[in-house]
């Protein structure tokens, strides 16, 4: 939990015209003018003030740790599948920054989801919680979609029933669910799963890669000289990098008490010539937060390699017929393609992965015997 900043010295001139030369347009404008005036935040003290809060926090902190511990132990329990084989972790693997490394998502019948299952990192902020639905604001109205999805299936219930039931016959959930909602008479219903659930993907704040050390707390060794070169290729205006994967969440905008009424966003890379691309307005801008681990890549999964998605914007994109203006070609020398792909490297938070994989309450559970390996 952030608790606030704690301030370490004022920004070194050189630091600030580093600054002015990666961010000369306002796209990081907040970040650079925090940074302007500190080095950064001790690295427990949660991620800088300049972010800004996501919305949906509690007043009360007490009450949110009880809630989001529940959601913590929800979100590796397998009974919220029909079949008991499937929790949210399976496809959102704690090792892997919270993707499932395959091209895209396998339902509880074995079913292929239509897109690659995007990462949980920092989806608090998100102003858009889905690929396609700017409607779905709600980190507790998102919970509810692969839970009771049908076209296809994901994790295959029909009813609240079928899982509270379940969930009412284990004393532990008895007890946690009472705790974190003592006001209600019926505790454990539907609702209240969903509001654990997204009370603890509000915890989920990846702040601690390399290029946070770098940017926010003054570490000019925290990025290799190869990083740095390629810091400077992604935010030129020749490459345009920023002009999607913008703020200090490399994403599509974000929601937070700062700018509540912020409007999700959407792209078409030009890569679905469907005619379902035709009638859709793209899809959202996933964050570049720990993008090194989250492969494959895109909404539907079709590269294996950062190289494989640089190429592809190199070359201005796919020939949907909706590609988005903003893609333009550009070109790269193999030293300034590895610069560049070293740079993502560093938005990796090894931190918060470890800290996901130690959230997993029982990591040697096993499947009942029905479930497939």
């Amino acid at each position: 939990m952030r608790t606030g900043i704690r301030p370490t010295g004022g920004c070194s001139a050189a630091a600030r015209i580093l600054l002015a030369l990666l961010i000369p347009s306002a796209v990081l404008l907040a970040t650079a003018v925090w940074a302007a005036g500190t080095h950064g935040i001790a690295v427990d003290d949660g991620p800088p003030a300049v972010w800004g809060t996501p919305l949906g926090r509690m007043a009360d902190p007490e009450r949110e740790q009880a809630m989001a511990e529940l959601g913590r132990q929800l979100f590796f329990e397998t009974r919220l599948s029909a079949n008991d084989c499937m929790s949210c972790a399976t496809c959102h693997r704690p090792e892997l920054a919270l993707t499932d490394g395959q091209a895209t998502a396998v339902g509880i019948y074995g079913d292929r989801q239509p897109r690659n299952t995007p990462t949980l990192t920092n989806i608090a902020y998100a102003a858009s919680l889905t690929w396609l639905d700017a409607g779905v604001e709600l980190l507790e109205d998102q919970a509810r979609l692969p839970l009771f999805n049908t076209e296809p299936p994901e994790m295959g219930l029909t009813s609240e029933a079928q899982v509270v039931d379940k969930l009412k016959q284990d004393k532990k959930y008895q007890a946690m669910f009472a705790r974190a909602f003592p006001e209600q008479s019926k505790p454990l219903t539907l609702e209240t799963i969903l509001q654990s659930l997204a009370a603890f993907e509000r915890t989920l704040v990846s702040y601690q890669s390399p290029f946070d050390r770098y940017v926010y707390q003054g570490d000019h060794e925290a990025l290799s000289d190869s990083a740095k070169r390629g810091m400077q290729l992604f935010y030129s205006r020749r490459l345009g990098c920023v002009t999607c994967h913008h703020s200090w969440n490399f994403s599509a905008p974000l929601r937070t008490d700062l700018e509540p009424d912020t409007e999700a966003t959407f792209h078409d890379t030009g890569l679905d010539v469907t005619e379902f691309a035709a009638s859709q307005n793209g899809f959202k801008t996933p964050t570049l937060r720990n993008i090194a681990v989250t492969a494959p890549y895109m909404h539907d999964g079709r590269f294996k390699t950062l190289a494989e998605v640089i190429t592809h914007y190199e070359q201005g994109g796919g020939e949907g017929v909706n590609k988005s203006g903003l893609l333009r070609q550009f070109s790269l020398t193999d030293k300034q393609r590895t610069d560049l792909i070293d740079f993502l490297n560093h938005l990796t938070d090894k931190q918060f992965i470890e800290r996901m994989i130690k959230s997993d309450p029982e990591p040697d559970r096993l499947l009942p015997e029905h479930c497939s390996p």
